[in-house]
């Protein structure tokens, strides 16, 4: 599916590697996240937002590009988080509702980020995501 992806055939091998990258600290940010109080765990979010936004305008993406292509990885993890819990047969409500809010919480803070950089950088504020 990566492949028919509007934004994704706009990046050239090196972005794409550079995405890569992204997507598995977007996974280890996660993780990392569950052990933050939750003003570090938003810290961490941010720089993984900014950091998905530099590249994206790095890579001639556009604000709703970067955005599609943030949303495409989060749903790769949301589906393997899911797959985990069922694998595992987590059967625990409790449980299951943690782990939708942590990774909507932790996901959520990202994409907001991404978008208040692009908007920095549309106001010509260096695109520090402030």
């Amino acid at each position: 599916r990566l492949e028919e992806q509007r934004w994704y055939r706009k990046i050239d091998q090196a972005g794409r590697a550079t995405y890569r990258r992204s997507g598995r600290t977007l996974v280890q940010g996660l993780i990392r996240s569950q052990t933050l109080d939750e003003k570090a765990a938003e810290a961490e979010a941010r720089v993984v937002g900014v950091d998905y936004a530099n590249n994206g305008r790095r890579f001639g993406l556009t604000a709703l590009e970067a955005v599609q292509a943030f949303l495409f990885f989060r749903n790769v993890l949301q589906e393997a988080a899911y797959h985990s819990y069922e694998s595992a047969a987590i059967q625990s409500p409790h449980a299951w509702g943690d782990m939708f809010r942590n990774i909507n919480r932790y996901t959520d803070r990202i994409l907001v980020t991404i978008i208040e950089t692009y908007q920095a950088y549309e106001r010509g504020d260096n695109g520090n995501g402030k």
